[in-house]
């Protein structure tokens, strides 16, 4: 789907915030052995030897979608700008990254506090394990995707060219987020005992 000033907007917001909060945790102190460290030098060690990284990584791939989406005029480019355009987009699942940082974080603001649950323990693990394997899922989706878009074929064709249920249309024409969809489909079908009617054709 094409980015509407709204999304935009959306977009540049989540930005903002995500970014204003990499800069306030260079600010905000933490407990060690239940004592509140407010030395700026040290909070700053600890955060880049934590989260630093993470944040980095996703708050970059946001800002480069971001970008792109701000400058391509979307009704004038061409297939070979297009198709980095979606695989980005896809790529911005990386948020999911995220319920992993924010409970990681949370989770050592109480231990330094002493605040740990054995009950918060286990909802943590249960949370982290979800959001792994969707991760996970995503990762698979998108290297099934990337398959079918690439030439590395010996028959000339993908799944992409399979048609949908009975009739004419190709998974190839579908919207991008309908192709995704259906990679994610297939990429869950591979951890588990079900099956679609998507299989390789390459």
């Amino acid at each position: 789907p094409e980015a509407t000033p709204m999304s935009r907007a959306l977009g540049l917001l989540s930005l903002t915030f995500w970014f204003g909060d990499m800069i306030l945790n260079f600010f905000t102190g933490f407990y060690r052995d239940g004592i509140l460290i407010t030395d700026l030098k040290a909070i700053a060690v600890k955060y880049l030897t934590t989260f630093f990284i993470i944040d980095i990584v996703i708050n970059g791939v946001d800002l480069v979608s971001v970008f792109m989406e701000l400058v391509i005029d979307e009704g004038k480019k061409n297939s070979r700008a297009s198709t980095p355009m979606r695989i980005l987009r896809i790529v911005k699942l990386n948020r999911l990254l995220r319920v992993m940082v924010v409970f990681n974080r949370y989770k050592q603001k109480l231990n330094s506090a002493g605040l740990e649950s054995s009950s918060f323990t286990m909802l943590g693990l249960g949370a982290r394990l979800i959001a792994i394997l969707l991760f996970l899922n995503h990762l698979l989706s998108c290297g099934w995707y990337w398959i079918g878009q690439s030439d590395l074929t010996d028959t000339g064709a993908s799944w992409l060219d399979m048609k949908i249920s009975s009739g004419a249309l190709t998974y190839r024409s579908a919207t991008p987020k309908f192709q995704y969809l259906t990679a994610l489909h297939w990429a869950f079908t591979q951890m588990t005992p079900g099956s679609m009617a998507v299989v390789p054709q390459d």
